[in-house]
């Protein structure tokens, strides 16, 4: 039974990233800026904490995830958690966008990893961390 469970999931997030790459993401627009990550707080930053790693695909994502993990911790001020996570997308997409021509798989996978720190990143945010 536990087999079938896992299969399912394994199906649906196939499934999940096939079908958002066919989905339209947004990007930024031709010369909007991104906010910068601080360098004084490299140290907590780890890249990408998926299986998949920085670069899925062939699509590095580094930088995105490196942000994300300073507005997770609270070191990019005026963020909240789903502010943190739409700005992640976003940066994810810019990235499909100017590096990798906008290609449905690298926005299939920005689509993926958004989907996964929105549902199961909650245990990582805290704004309050020192």
């Amino acid at each position: 039974m536990r087999k079938v469970f896992v299969r399912f999931f394994v199906v649906l997030g196939a499934v999940l990233v096939v079908v958002l790459g066919l989905v339209q993401t947004a990007t930024a627009d031709e010369g909007e800026e991104l906010p910068p990550a601080p360098e004084a707080h490299n140290r907590w930053t780890n890249g990408c904490s998926s299986p998949f790693g920085n670069a899925p695909g062939g699509n590095d994502f580094t930088e995105a995830c490196n942000w994300h993990d300073l507005c997770y911790g609270g070191y990019i001020d005026g963020y909240g958690k789903p502010g943190c996570d739409a700005t992640f997308h976003q940066y994810m997409d810019t990235i499909c966008y100017y590096n990798h021509g906008n290609s449905s798989g690298c926005r299939a996978w920005s689509a993926a990893y958004y989907w996964g720190v929105s549902w199961f990143g909650g245990w990582y945010y805290d704004p309050f961390f020192p």
